[in-house]
C-alpha cells in the first residue's frame, strides 16, 4: 500500500484532507486523485503504459495532466469562471498553474461556514463534470461533447439535484 510522506495511507488521508461532503458515489470515486492518482496520459506515460503524455483533448495545448484538465484548460477555466460567477461567492476561479486541491482548500476558506458544504458541492460538481467531459472528448462519444455553456447548464441541473437529495427530494434523482 502506498503511503504518503507522513506515513499516511490512501484511506488516513481521505479522513484528514477532504472536507465533509455530501456526493454521490461516483462523485465520491472522481475523488480518488487526491488520494490514488487517477490515470491521465501524463501517468500512463510515467509508467510507460505509452511513450509520451498526450497533449490535452480539449484544448490541445499542454499535456493532458490532471491539473490542467481540472484547472488550467483554457476550457475549464471559462467553465470555472462561468460557474463562480453565478455561484455567487466572490471566488477567483483557479489560476493557471493552480492544483484543485490546494485551490479548493483556499477557496473555502473564504466562503462562509455556513455555505461550506453548497461550495464543496459546486467544486465537486464542476470537476466531477469537466473530467467526463474529457472522457467524452478521449473516447469518442461525440453526443456527451458540450461547449462550456452546456456544461454549464449541466452543472446547475446536477447542482440542483443534489440540493433536492440534501433537502429528502424524489428518490428517483439518484441516478449515478
Amino acid at each position: 500500500m502506498e503511503m504518503d510522506s507522513e506515513g499516511n495511507s490512501p484511506s488516513r488521508r481521505a479522513e484528514t484532507s477532504v472536507p465533509e461532503l455530501d456526493f454521490t458515489m461516483a462523485a465520491a470515486a472522481f475523488l480518488v486523485p487526491w488520494l490514488i492518482p487517477i490515470w491521465s496520459s501524463d501517468r500512463r506515460a510515467s509508467h510507460g503504459l505509452q511513450e509520451h503524455p498526450d497533449p490535452c483533448y480539449t484544448c490541445l495545448q499542454e499535456e493532458d495532466t490532471v491539473d490542467h484538465i481540472l484547472t488550467q484548460c483554457p476550457y475549464a477555466r471559462q467553465v470555472w469562471f462561468d460557474v463562480l460567477r453565478i455561484a455567487g461567492p466572490n471566488i477567483q476561479e483557479p489560476g493557471l498553474d493552480a492544483n484543485l486541491e490546494r485551490w479548493w482548500t483556499e477557496a473555502r476558506k473564504r466562503v462562509r461556514k455556513l455555505d461550506r458544504k453548497r461550495f464543496d458541492s459546486m467544486v465537486i460538481i464542476t470537476a466531477w463534470t469537466l473530467w467526463k467531459q474529457r472522457n467524452a472528448r478521449v473516447f469518442g462519444n461525440a453526443r456527451e461533447q458540450k461547449d462550456p455553456t452546456q456544461i454549464l447548464a449541466a452543472i446547475k441541473e446536477e447542482f440542483h439535484l443534489w440540493e433536492l437529495a440534501r433537502r429528502g427530494g424524489s428518490s428517483q434523482i439518484a441516478r449515478e
